[in-house]
């Protein structure tokens, strides 16, 4: 029959058919799996059209390029398997837990997002559940891990959104440093007989200092975002701070207008205006 049909080594035509891919894998069982003793490939030698047509077929670019996928993917290390995480922080998006979620739901890992009021913590607190009696908590396979910068810092290696270079990594660091201090700043308050006008003094002094070198970070890599058009967890980190302060408005006295100096770090960030909601 092969002797009968056979063009150029296949039964029909230029191409593979279903005839000839059905004799292909039926042979290859057959003398080259080990399934049956005494079975192999030399015994084709005797019948030449038909070790013809299993070279054709076999070195067909569609068969090859098959096996060639099927080989990297049996290369490939095997999935990545994300821990259970579980997220404890306020019902609030902004400040320290927004952009551990952000980067969570960015790179698509699965995370258990436990929010409670501010009412609820001062129990929660005295209950010794939080190691440092801080949030947030970022629970790891049950261990609990807590501080922002490092659970950011973390979730940002699982969600791609630490860069591999040692330097750019470097600058994303400086930055979330820099958001880290401006926020103990604001955070320390000042003396308890602060007027209400010398404590918006206060922060309005404080805000070139830390927005000049943003902003000066910014145009030296040139992009959308700090590390240029690479989105990373400086950007998240950056966006939650400020939309605290300028959408939730947790201190009060800071207003949108404050950052019409800086058009470049305004226009990038976008926020919206206040709404009222947390």
């Amino acid at each position: 029959m092969v002797d009968r049909q056979q063009r150029r080594g296949l039964l029909r035509g230029k191409q593979p058919n279903a005839a000839d891919l059905y004799m292909y894998t039926e042979f290859k069982t057959w003398f080259t799996s080990g399934m049956f003793d005494g079975m192999e490939l030399a015994m084709l030698d005797q019948w030449p059209k038909l070790a013809t047509h299993m070279n054709q077929v076999h070195n067909h670019p569609y068969i090859k390029r098959w096996y060639m996928i099927r080989d990297m993917k049996a290369k490939q290390p095997p999935k990545f398997k994300y821990p259970k995480l579980d997220l404890h922080y306020f019902d609030l998006d902004g400040g320290r837990g927004l952009q551990i979620r952000l980067a969570l739901f960015l790179a698509g890992i699965e995370f258990t997002d436990t929010r409670f009021s501010f009412e609820e913590w001062p129990e929660k607190k005295k209950s010794g559940a939080y190691p440092t009696g801080t949030l947030p908590v970022l629970l790891v396979d049950g261990e609990k891990l807590s501080h922002c910068k490092t659970i950011l810092r973390y979730v940002g290696e699982l969600a791609g959104l630490v860069p591999k270079n040692h330097i750019d990594a470097l600058w994303v660091d400086v930055i979330c440093d820099t958001i880290a201090d401006w926020w103990d700043v604001l955070h320390a308050g000042g003396p308890k007989d602060e007027k209400p006008e010398d404590r918006n003094a206060r922060f309005h002094k404080d805000i070139p200092r830390y927005m000049e070198p943003l902003q000066s970070w910014l145009r030296k890599h040139k992009g959308k975002f700090f590390m240029g058009d690479t989105l990373t967890i400086a950007d998240l980190h950056v966006y939650a701070f400020f939309r605290l302060l300028f959408v939730i408005k947790f201190k009060p006295g800071l207003e949108m207008a404050d950052l019409e100096k800086f058009k470049d770090m305004a226009a990038r960030l976008r926020l919206p205006r206040h709404t009222g909601d947390r």
